[in-house]
């Protein structure tokens, strides 16, 4: 029993979307309930833990995390929440924590208004906390399902409801209406301008950076993690994503993503005919004749540089070894370091190598692993399959423990539904709770019993797949011959190419190249 648990960590919790129901979950209400609950029981308050605006759906969320530190390390030992809702909203994960992941740590759980404390649990109250469970997942379903759609008729009804883009602000009487920012509209056309000139996308955004102006991100607060500290290094992708923006015309087109569903904080793209466009919605900062003299332009030199050649054999696998930035072509068949070339010297150093001698390099790993193959196959083989063994057994670790809980949650299902039928049985669950219920419980198993099927699958090939490393072994003894590389050689050998900056050692110029090769990672 763990009712003598007594360093309580107190948990509140509300969504962005519960925000505006009122205020019975806000995270003042929260917090007074659970510390006078936890007064008037002697618990010994530790700290009081507060996710503000994150959703239940999702575990992933600061506070929560920060908790199960605390508990980890013995720090407290009950977890007090207002109702199992503000705990989660996503009965698997929940049902975990609950009845598997606390239990295994020493820890008590006590919801105050469902009346449930691990402490004293019972079959009665854990199924009625498994029930809860679905009724909270549901909710959460049902807010996500009504927040969409009430997004959509917003954004019908002429209102805008997406990120304010650079250039616009939010009118003051109207929330949900554009209006120019007169300190970056100007930005934004001189953008179109830059573009009209015959600028291409990473020019202009040199030019914005060499001007110093305030990059997007940085200008609205939200900090680029690629950045680095650099409020003034433009973009070319921000630059890209201004100049094809129909926004900038006076036009609005939302709702172009959704999210997978409500467990998965993951947005996908939807298909243009969904999209809801609503034209003159707000003051452009840009006429038709600009933005079209602009695409003109950006599609003239996008056909230009097709039409100079084919990608060079190293595209995609140059990374630069400082910042990590991709290498870019330049003059007589050599490369750079992209963020060098288009921010200068206080950003990186330039890496510059020459394609020939690039190709050396490459040409010389080849050599040396495919004589290293040659010496001895077996033991190259051996080598690496620890390597691969290892990755192998960790990744086997993981869906194994997805698996277990899957079979324990398959397993308790019946259990689940039985409990449900007893309690409509008996005339305490209604009609149509208890088939709603039952088509719940019996969606779950479909799903659970093909993860199952899945997993198994894949940890069985996981156990019993070396094919990976035969085929590199293979094809690097067919290459160790060649002497001049292609596309296909590089790309079906390599994973990755880094360059650094070239050294003096002794009067000599050192540059270190590392080859990434498939399947064995740096030789």
């Amino acid at each position: 029993m763990l009712q003598h648990n007594k360093k309580a960590a107190l948990y509140c919790r509300v969504s962005k979307e519960e925000e505006t129901i009122g205020d019975s979950n806000s995270i003042t209400n929260q917090e007074l309930i659970l510390t006078q609950y936890a007064k008037s029981n002697d618990f010994q308050i530790v700290e009081i833990f507060k996710d503000d605006g994150f959703s239940g759906t999702n575990f992933e969320r600061p506070a929560f995390i920060k908790m199960l530190e605390y508990l980890r390390t013995k720090k407290a030992d009950v977890v007090i929440v207002k109702d199992l809702s503000r705990f989660g909203r996503e009965h698997i994960q929940t049902d975990l924590y609950r009845e598997i992941e606390f239990p295994k740590m020493g820890v008590r759980l006590i919801a105050i208004t469902d009346n449930y404390d691990s402490a004293f649990v019972n079959h009665s109250t854990n199924s009625m906390a498994q029930i809860k469970g679905l009724f909270n997942e549901w909710y959460a379903a049902d807010t996500s399902d009504k927040v969409r759609h009430t997004l959509r008729k917003k954004a019908e009804a002429r209102l805008y409801i997406g990120k304010i883009p650079y250039g616009y602000k939010k009118n003051r009487l109207n929330h949900n209406q554009l209006v120019p920012n007169h300190e970056t509209a100007s930005i934004v056309q001189r953008i179109f301008d830059l573009a009209i000139a015959g600028n291409g996308y990473h020019k202009i955004a040199k030019i914005l950076t060499d001007d110093k102006i305030l990059c997007p991100g940085e200008y609205s607060g939200r900090r680029r993690k690629t950045t680095q500290g650099l409020p003034y290094e433009w973009n070319f992708t921000t630059v890209r994503g201004i100049i094809t923006n129909k926004v900038y015309l006076g036009h609005s087109l939302q709702c172009r993503t959704t999210k997978l569903s409500h467990k998965i904080d993951k947005s996908v793209a939807l298909a243009e005919s969904e999209w809801i466009r609503v034209d003159n919605t707000h003051k452009p900062l840009i006429s038709q004749d600009v933005w079209d003299r602009a695409q003109a332009a950006c599609a003239i030199r996008t056909r230009s540089a097709k039409a100079r050649g084919e990608p060079h054999i190293f595209a995609g696998l140059l990374r630069c070894g400082d910042c990590d930035s991709r290498m870019a072509k330049g003059a007589k068949y050599s490369f750079s370091c992209q963020r060098y070339k288009l921010y200068g010297k206080d950003t990186c150093t330039s890496h510059y190598i020459s394609g020939a001698k690039l190709s050396a390099a490459i040409l010389a790993n080849i050599y040396m692993v495919s004589d290293s193959i040659r010496q001895n196959r077996k033991a190259f083989i051996r080598q690496f399959s620890d390597i691969t063994e290892q990755q192998r057994k960790y990744r086997i670790t993981i869906l194994s423990k997805e698996h277990d809980s899957a079979k324990q949650r398959f397993g308790k299902l019946p259990s689940l539904f039985r409990a449900a039928l007893e309690e409509y049985q008996n005339g305490t669950l209604a009609d149509d709770m208890y088939a709603e219920i039952k088509s719940s419980y019996k969606a779950e198993r479909e799903v659970l019993r093909k993860r199952i099927e899945d997993l198994d699958a894949a940890i069985e090939k996981l156990k019993n797949d070396h094919a990976g490393l035969n085929e590199f072994v293979n094809l690097i003894e067919r290459y160790s011959t060649v002497t001049e590389l292609d596309s296909t050689i590089v790309h079906e050998l390599i994973e990755k190419i880094v360059v650094y900056q070239a050294q003096k050692t002794g009067g000599q110029k050192i540059q270190k190249i590392d080859v990434y090769f498939r399947f064995v990672g740096k030789f």
